[in-house]
């Protein structure tokens, strides 16, 4: 491939049709999901008063990466991404169709909840499998740069528009829209032509031929460290750093989070400009985590909403700048064979360890501070290079890598 390949210019991700569609089917689910839970999380603490529920909503989003580990590799790695992201956003569908038969029944609702979770999490890892197999050379590298952009505005969206419909309409109405929501990703999905790579069956035959950069183990680290100490970090900070710290009113919650949301999509946006091929991402990786990790040193002095919401932004946008960064350096460096089983892994463990962060930390926060428990994430971040560096090397030779993740 000539130099004048690798130079696609920005404007790419707007003209190539079947990015479009994987952005808009991306977008369009999302939309649903957040705007589901927003609504029924209300909807559930104005009838129980009881925050554990209203939580528990939220929370069968995460556990299925977890619980159905084992389901979701297995069909993520027996199935091309583009089928199962048609499979994942009609079974979302189906599973509210039940959902809205249960909404007087708080356990089983519960329970298909989970289901829905389940295909919330099908889909997560069929994205970059998809899109993985359906782009090559420059073109991956773009398309990896910014297809998770899609998930930022549609949370953004759905969250908003949860806020703005939640007095005007019904949970079943709610339902009903988050259903035609996933029917149109699944139909966005569907105009999708199949990937030209076959699915992992027919990729093992070849995929000793595919070069695994072993840089990609120190990534899935850093990958996972993001999501398990960064946004774990903000599931407890978003509530007790607006209120506690800064001694804002309840609404200043929701100020706060909106702010992240932007800073989320300006991080994306500028990960996006980075680049880390070529052996850079050995330098841009590391730095990333650790601008990342100095992000929150701030947070445990300042005091005053006028310095703290700003500083806090600078928290999320360096958070979301490096998790891009992993994210796009993981999907573009491990072979296409490896990929399903790699995401699932990396999924299960990055939101199992979020949600040990985000309970472990709540209740740290209640005993000893919100300080105490920054600085403590603070620490435990400082280790991760140590820990990724040692990933690196114990993969370093790439026959050893192929052989542990494709035989």
């Amino acid at each position: 491939m000539n130099q004048r390949s690798f130079n696609l210019p920005e404007t790419w991700v707007v003209r190539d049709a079947t990015f479009v569609r994987i952005w808009a089917a991306i977008f369009a689910s999302t939309v649903a999901t957040f705007l589901l839970l927003m609504t029924l999380s209300a909807a559930v603490f104005t009838q129980t008063h009881s925050p554990v529920f209203s939580n528990g909503i939220v929370l069968t989003q995460w556990v299925p990466a977890v619980l159905a580990l084992p389901l979701i590799r297995s069909l993520a790695s027996r199935y091309d991404g583009r089928s199962l992201l048609i499979a994942a956003e009609v079974g979302s569908a189906l599973s509210l169709l039940v959902a809205m038969r249960l909404l007087n029944d708080l356990y089983p609702l519960l329970g298909i909840l989970v289901v829905k979770g389940t295909f919330d999490n099908l889909s997560k890892v069929a994205r970059p499998v998809a899109v993985k197999r359906l782009f090559t050379g420059a073109t991956l590298d773009r398309a990896a740069s910014y297809y998770n952009t899609a998930m930022l505005f549609g949370g953004g969206v759905g969250a908003l528009a949860g806020a703005l419909f939640l007095p005007r309409l019904s949970s079943q109405q709610v339902i009903a829209l988050s259903i035609a929501l996933h029917l149109i990703s699944a139909c966005s999905y569907a105009t999708v032509a199949k990937a030209r790579q076959p699915a992992d069956q027919a990729g093992k035959s070849r995929a000793v031929n595919e070069r695994a950069d072993p840089d990609a183990q120190s990534a899935l680290v850093y990958f996972i460290a993001a999501v398990a100490l960064f946004q774990g970090y903000h599931n407890i900070a978003r509530s007790v750093f607006a209120v506690d710290q800064l001694g804002m009113p309840a609404s200043g919650i929701a100020l706060l989070q909106a702010v992240t949301n932007i800073a989320y999509v300006v991080g994306a946006l500028a990960a996006a400009r980075i680049g880390v091929a070529g052996g850079r991402y050995r330098t841009i990786g590391p730095l990333s985590h650790c601008l990342a990790l100095a992000t929150l040193i701030p947070l445990i002095f300042i005091t005053r909403p006028a310095f703290g919401v700003p500083m806090y932004a600078v928290f999320a946008f360096g958070f979301e700048a490096a998790y891009c960064v992993h994210m796009r350096f993981v999907l573009t460096s491990v072979p296409s064979a490896s990929m399903p089983r790699i995401m699932a892994n990396a999924n299960a463990w990055a939101l199992g360890l979020m949600l040990a962060v985000s309970l472990g930390g709540s209740y740290l926060v209640s005993e000893i501070g919100f300080a105490p428990v920054t600085l403590i994430v603070i620490v435990i971040a400082a280790l991760v290079p140590l820990f990724a560096r040692f990933r690196r090397a114990a993969f370093g030779n790439q026959a050893g890598f192929l052989e542990k993740e494709v035989g």
